[in-house]
């Protein structure tokens, strides 16, 4: 599968009460490692892996999500297997 095929998927983030489900839909028109982020339907922001192989989380202006070093971590490696 290339990421240009790539049906969105939905990653868990461990929370204390309850997992937050992201639902992640590559950027078909962007570069092959953009990713936009949906919670409850709507967008929340986008990550992208750089050319240091980090992942890196842009929040949406009007609906972020807060995310610490732990969730884009998780988020990252979650959609680095999922993309393979």
């Amino acid at each position: 599968m290339s990421y240009y095929d790539m049906n969105p998927f939905e990653v868990e983030i461990p929370m204390i009460d309850r997992p937050l489900v992201i639902t992640v839909k590559h950027r078909a028109e962007a570069n092959a490692s953009v990713y936009d982020l949906y919670y409850a339907d709507g967008l929340c922001g986008y990550m992208y892996c750089n050319e240091h192989n980090v992942w890196i989380y842009k929040p949406h202006l009007h609906a972020a999500l807060l995310l610490d070093e732990s969730h884009i971590q998780h988020l990252g490696k979650a959609i680095g297997e999922h993309s393979k």
